[in-house]
């Protein structure tokens, strides 16, 4: 019993150092494309490629004793495949397990024909859109997923290609969102060939081309007549941007969204259970956002309130008489005063000379300036 906890111990801690790795090395990770034509291992630091390894499929061994070097670093996982169909679902209400049931639906639907569905991680499926795509992933390609997510590197994305050039192009130059009612991405690079298509900035087109025998501009001209038979778009609104393997070395920040992959045959649910820690960032910074915004809304509603009682008093004193106004100043001074009941002189001046046998004269009274109590002074006729 004592054996399997050290061993539960390491293992949370091993655990705990990769998710601090992770977190304290944002800028330093490693990348790996995985596509029928190839493999393609990119080691990135503070925004620069320190490594890149590109080879076939069957020299795999290279890039996972890469990968055994550096067992700490975050591990972003891009997917390719030529069998991918790739497009945005509109969301209504929807729940995490509504778009896991979709998926799972979508798998059994098609007869075998697909074994992954990958669709887009979110906070909420209620409102707006989310990428799914779905292929015929290889054997060879699924076993190199496999390996990938047991090597034991924190993962910190699992993305397919489409998702993952369209997110690194638009952050890396957010100006280019909405801008054009359509946006038609090119990609002609030695491991992929691909044409993604966006309109109103949800997928609606995606093909990967065979490396032998692309012709980049038949394909975008096809995509055009899509375009226009689909949504009767004026070529003047739609933006056409072209990549190449030198476009791919200047994505060198990790994009902020995830994946979720279901199979029927594999089960993905540890690395669906990977936090994106980009998107903890950014909802934790929402939250604070919202906080802050709510703070700010109930002091304006408060700072209002206090300006309407203002304005109600400074009324009320110019409808009151200036005579009134005049003596406020005195009336705030009535606190200095202690308030006494009314004196009864005839009962204090019994009590004082109820004794007295003499004839009294005259009497003079004087009021104590501290006890507020009267003095007595008589003047007697023999006196």
């Amino acid at each position: 019993m004592a054996g399997i906890k050290n061993i539960l111990s390491g293992m949370n801690k091993l655990r705990l150092s990769n998710i601090y790795a992770a977190t304290s090395r944002q800028n330093e990770f490693l990348r790996v494309i995985i596509s029928e034509n190839g493999l393609q291992l990119s080691h990135i630091d503070d925004e620069h490629i320190k490594q890149k390894i590109e080879i076939e499929i069957a020299q795999k061994s290279t890039i996972f004793e890469y990968l055994h070097k550096f067992p700490l670093l975050p591990l972003d996982i891009i997917i390719s495949s030529s069998t991918m169909s790739c497009r945005s679902i509109s969301l209504n209400n929807l729940r995490k397990k509504d778009m896991e049931m979709l998926a799972r639906n979508i798998l059994s639907g098609k007869n075998g024909l697909i074994n992954l569905v990958c669709y887009e991680k979110k906070f909420s499926y209620i409102a707006g859109t989310s990428t799914l795509c779905n292929m015929k992933l290889a054997p060879t390609l699924a076993r190199v997923l496999r390996e990938l997510l047991d090597i034991g590197n924190p993962i910190r994305t699992t993305i397919t290609s489409p998702l993952w050039i369209v997110r690194s192009y638009l952050q890396t130059y957010p100006i280019e969102t909405s801008k054009f009612a359509a946006q038609i991405f090119a990609v002609n690079a030695s491991l992929n060939k691909e044409i993604i298509v966006l309109h109103n900035e949800q997928y609606v087109f995606y093909k990967k081309g065979i490396t032998q025998g692309f012709n980049e501009k038949a394909e975008i001209d096809d995509a055009i007549k899509f375009l226009n038979q689909t949504f009767n778009i004026d070529i003047n609104n739609v933006a056409i941007y072209r990549f190449n393997d030198a476009t791919f070395d200047t994505f060198t920040k990790s994009v902020d969204a995830d994946m979720m992959l279901i199979s029927q045959t594999e089960n993905y649910s540890a690395v669906n259970k990977v936090v994106n820690l980009n998107f903890v960032a950014k909802s934790v910074c929402l939250g604070l956002l919202l906080c802050l915004s709510i703070n700010s809304i109930s002091n304006v509603i408060e700072i209002f309130n206090y300006n309407n009682r203002i304005n109600k008093i400074q009324k009320m004193t110019t409808s009151v008489g200036t005579d009134i106004v005049n003596e406020i100043a005195l009336w705030k001074n009535l606190n200095n005063y202690i308030f006494l009941k009314p004196l009864n002189i005839k009962s204090k001046l019994t009590e004082k000379f109820k004794t007295m046998r003499k004839k009294i004269q005259n009497i003079s009274i004087k009021i104590d300036k501290k006890t507020k109590q009267p003095i007595f002074s008589a003047i007697y006729e023999n006196d």
